[in-house]
């Protein structure tokens, strides 16, 4: 996985998302098309205005090596996988983040259930290696394996060109995961810095970024 920048700024999440597809379209029509039909496969996601965050190694290849990308972070997922470093929570910073609730609806709050499945199902969507932790639902009358100690967060509006505004939330969250997780934790929450978090991280909504931890 890497953290790039473009040679060119965008002040628009669907014009970026449209731009980095292009790019790859040059390398692999076949590529670039089925990125843009199936939404379960999503190897990227940017940061506006000019940020990528490359996920899948197929895709690594082929936007690394391209003329006026810039390759500011680099690290192997597996090396995720190696251990929790004895955290015991750690605090997050979201930006422009929502979620997709009950079908279609938009869901605008920290919720430690639906991070950690946002996580979890990006992570399989992309390595061989799966994260099996078991996350009840809703309806499961079980204790969860996360849960939020500290929310500092504001609900604002976030445009995505044509779109439909969305409702979005921006802020510092603390997440304490149960010991029985916390090696799982120690992966996703790494991992989410560069995949993001909750819906639209391919046109520029769900940023994350690890503040600090707690031991």
């Amino acid at each position: 996985m890497f953290k790039a920048n473009l040679p060119v700024e965008f002040n628009d999440g669907k014009l970026m998302y449209s731009a980095v597809l292009k790019m790859i379209e040059k390398t692999s029509p076949v590529l670039s098309k089925m990125i843009h039909d199936n939404r379960n496969y999503r190897p990227f996601s940017i940061v506006l205005p000019n940020k990528i965050h490359v996920i899948c190694p197929m895709l690594e290849q082929m936007i690394g090596g391209l003329n006026g990308i810039e390759i500011t972070e680099h690290i192997d997922y597996r090396d995720l996988l190696k251990g929790n470093k004895g955290r015991v929570s750690t605090q997050f910073h979201f930006e422009k983040t929502f979620f997709r609730k009950w079908g279609n609806i938009n869901y605008p709050l920290p919720d430690p259930l639906m991070i950690l499945t946002s996580w979890k199902q990006r992570w399989n969507e992309i390595f061989p290696d799966k994260i099996d932790i078991e996350i009840p639902t809703y309806e499961e009358n079980k204790r969860f394996p996360a849960k939020i100690v500290y929310a500092n967060v504001v609900t604002h509006a976030y445009r995505i060109a044509d779109y439909p505004t969305f409702t979005v939330f921006s802020g510092d969250v603390r997440i304490k995961p149960d010991l029985s997780i916390a090696n799982e934790f120690h992966a996703l929450s790494h991992f989410a810095e560069y995949a993001g978090t909750g819906a639209k991280t391919t046109m520029g909504a769900g940023g994350t970024t690890i503040v600090e931890y707690d031991r």
